[in-house]
């Protein structure tokens, strides 16, 4: 990685970081992507107007960051982090990637039992989907609203609001749509809920290590994993930069591969 000289330099070199600390999260190397993304980020927010691609990637370093403390447990720091991804994407104008903070902020909150500050952030996640076009991520935030809503005993609203997640999900097609035919045959006294969408890409990883799933199995369900938090126009480039990145990473000898990991850490 070359030494940058200007804040172009700066920001490209950043966004290598930012890609293989994907990366390596996605091989399951958290602790390594923990510490390139730490040793990354800048102590203060860019400022917007004068460097906008600095604040695009200082937003995304933040968003990647927060979702390794949330598996750690650290959730303050975590929604710490998604709030100021919120603060540079809403400064930036971009809908997509404030919605995604918003959604994520209030999966914390509902974990922490903050009801109140949940529904804000889903309501107005809701609101961007909506304003994007994306039916997808309406139907992630209206599920969650029946949620907090079940969480608070409004079955009534609750339902309404599963009934409204489960039409766009089998709509579209998606797999989520049995879970949500789980959570209402609960609600209504029948089946046992199905595991959340948290709880079951946990046992899907888990599952993957046990039965020593290869490496470039995991990296392809990561990479679809996170080419679905896209809108889709960004997803063919985004693929296309991360399989580039892959496969130059795999070409490395270990030595070269932990050359790299070391100079991203020391890079900023």
């Amino acid at each position: 990685m070359e030494k940058a000289t200007d804040s172009l330099q700066d920001a490209e070199r950043l966004w290598h970081i930012r890609r293989l600390a994907w990366l390596k999260n996605a091989w399951g190397e958290t602790r390594l992507a923990f510490e390139l993304l730490n040793s990354a980020i800048s102590p203060n927010l860019p400022d917007v107007k004068t460097d906008p691609e600095s604040a695009k990637v200082e937003s995304s370093l933040r968003f990647e960051l927060a979702g390794i403390y949330v598996t750690r447990g650290d959730l303050a720091r975590a929604l710490s982090l998604y709030e100021e991804s919120l603060q540079l994407y809403e400064q930036l104008g971009d809908k997509q990637g404030k919605a995604a903070s918003l959604h994520n902020m209030a999966n914390i909150l509902m974990r922490r039992q903050e009801w109140e500050k949940a529904t804000e952030a889903l309501n107005e996640a809701y609101t961007l989907a909506f304003q994007i076009g994306s039916q997808e991520h309406m139907a992630f935030a209206v599920v969650k609203l029946g949620q907090v809503a079940q969480s608070n005993g409004d079955k009534e609203t609750a339902l309404a609001r599963y009934h409204e997640g489960l039409a766009i999900f089998e709509r579209m097609g998606m797999p989520e749509a049995n879970q949500v035919r789980q959570m209402i045959a609960s609600l209504e006294g029948g089946l046992t809920p199905g595991p959340s969408p948290e709880e079951r890409a946990a046992m899907q990883q888990q599952a993957q290590q046990e039965q020593n799933t290869p490496e470039a199995d995991n990296f392809e369900s990561q990479l679809q994993a996170q080419l679905a938090e896209l809108p889709p126009e960004q997803r063919a480039p985004a693929e296309a930069q991360i399989r580039k990145a892959y496969e130059e990473f795999q070409r490395m000898s270990p030595e070269q591969q932990a050359a790299v990991v070391d100079q991203g850490r020391r890079a900023n």
